[in-house]
């Protein structure tokens, strides 16, 4: 049940930042969701690697209905998000380096890059 108010004339008003069913976001953090009480993180992909993730947008339930718990899990799964985005966008320039040295010629510049496999 969201919480309500009265403001100085008795009226009631709700609360926003309190509102536990209607999946809108929560005041002063945009990305922080919540349904039927439930904290939800929702992040848009940025659109330089939406096409590597597959999506636009990404949710992930933050697994607590107290507030307080769940400005502590955004913050650590936001930037967990971020760290996984610069892994992609790490991956995919280094996919573009070797392909452009593969066009070029320089196949021994490719085959320095690779791991090497020791015997066991």
């Amino acid at each position: 049940m969201p919480v309500v108010a009265q403001d100085t004339d008795g009226n009631q008003l709700l609360r926003r930042d309190c509102d536990t069913s209607s999946g809108e976001p929560v005041a002063h953090h945009p990305n922080l969701t919540t349904r039927e009480g439930t904290f939800y993180l929702r992040m848009r992909v940025p659109v330089d690697i939406a096409r590597d993730v597959g999506r636009s947008h990404l949710v992930r339930s933050l697994r607590t209905k107290d507030r307080r718990v769940a400005l502590t899990r955004f913050r650590i799964e936001q930037a967990r998000l971020e760290r996984e985005w610069e892994t992609v966008r790490r991956q995919r320039s280094e996919i573009a380096h070797t392909r452009q040295l593969l066009a070029s010629g320089r196949v021994e510049a490719v085959m320095n890059r690779l791991p090497v496999e020791r015997p066991v």
